[in-house]
């Protein structure tokens, strides 16, 4: 989980282990949170659990907000706090505590486009995480 890569690209190996041995990963820090959700923004009430549902166990992310990337929070919620403080994302001075039990995986496959061509996603029986520039598609038990 310490590679630069986002964490739904962690080699099989790991993900079988902590598939197989692990009740609970916890998530500590901003860098860590922008790994789980690939450095992408989404939209701030985009699910947590839907976006790392490829994660192979669950999770806890603690996290001091310093990058503009956050989801899991109700409507609303992100256009009231930026009335207040406009440089809430990134100030530190704002957290989050996210929790993720996810479905079982069957497979994740992920794709190398950096700002987003969401058109080569394929329509099939899965989950699809997209984000500005994500493209991951999450096939699901």
């Amino acid at each position: 989980l310490t590679s630069g890569r986002p964490m739904w690209q962690m080699p099989d190996g790991l993900r079988s282990e902590l598939e197989a041995t692990a009740d609970l990963v916890i998530v500590k820090g901003d860098l860590m949170y922008r790994k789980l959700l690939g450095d992408y923004v989404f939209e701030p009430a985009t699910s947590f659990q839907d976006l790392i549902s490829y994660f192979p166990c669950p999770v806890v992310s603690l996290r001091t907000l310093k990058s503009p990337v956050a989801v899991g929070l109700e409507d609303g919620v992100a256009e009231a706090i930026a009335e207040q403080d406009k440089d809430w994302l990134t100030s530190g001075k704002y957290g989050t505590v996210q929790v993720s039990d996810p479905p079982t995986v069957l497979s994740v496959k992920s794709y190398a486009t950096p700002y987003g061509n969401n058109d080569r996603m394929k329509e099939e029986d899965t989950e699809q995480g997209k984000g500005k520039g994500a493209e991951f598609i999450v096939t699901l038990a």
